[in-house]
């Protein structure tokens, strides 16, 4: 009998355990969770995968507007180097149109200093002669421009 008891006892824990279902049960319960958090983890990964996406989209909207900028202040700076060259040189034409105008100045004074002892006072003086006065620089700049 004793045999016969302790197969009955060994009997009912195999059909609790096994046919009860209480193992294959926490088996699939145990599968169920981690199919679950592999279905979260790759939830979250999505998700992160999404801000990195989004925050790359940004990042390229920002250095697209960046050499948008640096393009137009290129153009900015090479136009103002071009109007810089373009005033200095009317500056340079400027001081040598001076110059030729001091220079000319000081000819025709010397000339009048050269005149001025030929003139006389008097209106109607009838002594008055016609002094022609030829300068030779002057002269040989008239033949050049023309």
């Amino acid at each position: 009998m004793a045999l016969n008891e302790t197969l009955n006892i060994l009997l009912g824990i195999l059909t609790l355990i096994a046919g009860g279902g209480w193992f294959v049960n926490w088996k699939a319960t145990r599968r169920r969770s981690d199919a679950e958090a592999t279905q979260q983890e790759a939830v979250g990964w999505k998700a992160m995968q999404e801000v990195y996406e989004k925050h790359f989209e940004d990042m390229q909207l920002i250095t697209d507007s960046v050499r948008e900028d640096r393009d137009r202040l290129k153009e900015d700076k090479d136009m103002l180097y071009k109007e810089n060259r373009e005033w200095r040189s009317r500056y340079t034409d400027m001081e040598n149109q001076i110059m030729d105008l001091k220079r000319d100045m000081a000819r025709l004074g010397r000339r009048l200093e050269m005149v001025l002892p030929f003139t006389c006072g008097v209106v109607k003086c009838s002594r008055r002669q016609i002094v022609e006065l030829k300068d030779p620089e002057l002269e040989e700049q008239k033949q050049q421009m023309q």
